[in-house]
């Protein structure tokens, strides 16, 4: 479920398990992001899960993109992008807005290329994570 509103637990420092995710995220190890990242998405019981499930959402629709399935890639890109939009612009020292706006360009480039182009959206457009701090 896709909650509405500023979550109130945005402000927290950001968890080793967290750092690590996003830097497997950067480095384009979608896969183990995924699996760090829903370790976490599972512990937490607060709204900034939703957080944790939109950035791996994204991670694997760039590894979808990365494999040629252009329906999960788009699919899990619009996912994880409402996911995230609750969280605009900085939660947990996470540069949300940044990160909306690289993967909305990016799904915008692969929607516009469509499947039989999706490989030729470059790769300068690879939506990154970045830091900030908790005000923006």
């Amino acid at each position: 479920m896709i909650r509405v509103g500023k979550p109130i637990d945005c402000d927290t420092f950001p968890c080793d398990a967290l750092s690590n995710g996003v830097r497997q995220f950067n480095e384009g190890r979608y896969f183990a992001c995924h699996e760090t990242l829903e370790d976490l998405w599972k512990e937490e019981a607060g709204s900034v899960r939703d957080l944790y499930k939109g950035i791996l959402q994204i991670g694997i629709g760039l590894l979808h993109w990365q494999k040629g399935n252009y329906g999960g890639a788009c699919a899990l890109l619009k996912g994880g992008i409402g996911y995230l939009q609750p969280f605009a612009p900085v939660c947990r020292h996470i540069d949300v807005r940044s990160l909306l706006q690289a993967s909305t360009l990016f799904l915008q480039q692969l929607q516009a290329r469509g499947v039989a182009h999706m490989a030729d959206v470059p790769a300068s457009l690879v939506p990154r994570i970045e830091w900030l701090d908790a005000s923006g």
